[in-house]
């Protein structure tokens, strides 16, 4: 006996294996692979072709398995964090966000700043993840920079640091970095 899995005009799914050969009474384990770009619910069927002694039968109801697939995207999100909360004066600090990345479409050309206009510094400051400038480890979903706390020109207290991360699918998700700042 011969079968043969086709999905039925929906290119986002495929089957492995396409084909195999089974004895009668015997059993084939098939993976669907599903390719997906978008959220939303897909529909499909999977057919499958049988035969015996070479000739193709037609597809029949019991042939053909119905697939329902509900697809979700996740969102672009950011959670910002330092080394340490708690710094002083003239201390450098390491502000960090951890970035994951969306879904359908993935994330792509994801860039993360930070407004450091609370703690006397610039504007549009970016992160990193390319293991420089206190960034510890290239590409772990880390972005980095370090800034030298100057001395008065910094609030003492808490103060927050506003993080941004856009992605070149035109998606963003904010967060705040939070500073204990202290004189001396």
């Amino acid at each position: 006996q011969y079968i043969g899995a086709i999905t039925c005009g929906a290119p986002w799914l495929t089957t492995t294996p396409t084909t195999g050969t089974l004895a009668a009474g015997a059993q084939q384990a098939v993976t669907l692979n599903i390719n997906l770009n978008a959220p939303g619910t897909y529909r499909a069927n999977l057919c499958f072709n049988t035969a015996t002694g070479g000739v193709p039968a037609t597809f029949s109801p019991q042939n053909v398995v119905p697939i329902t697939v509900t697809a979700v995207a996740e969102p672009l999100f950011v959670g910002g964090f330092v080394d340490s909360r708690t710094v002083r004066w003239g201390e450098r600090v390491v502000m960090q966000a951890r970035v994951a990345n969306a879904t359908l479409p993935a994330s792509t050309g994801v860039v993360v700043r930070a407004d450091l206009r609370q703690i006397g510094g610039p504007e549009g400051v970016q992160l990193l993840d390319n293991g420089q400038n206190g960034d510890t480890t290239a590409g772990d979903g880390i972005f980095s920079a370090a800034y030298t706390l100057q001395p008065r020109r910094v609030p003492v207290g808490l103060n927050l640091v506003p993080v941004r991360a856009t992605d070149n699918q035109g998606r963003a998700a904010t967060d705040v970095i939070e500073l204990d700042v202290r004189a001396h």
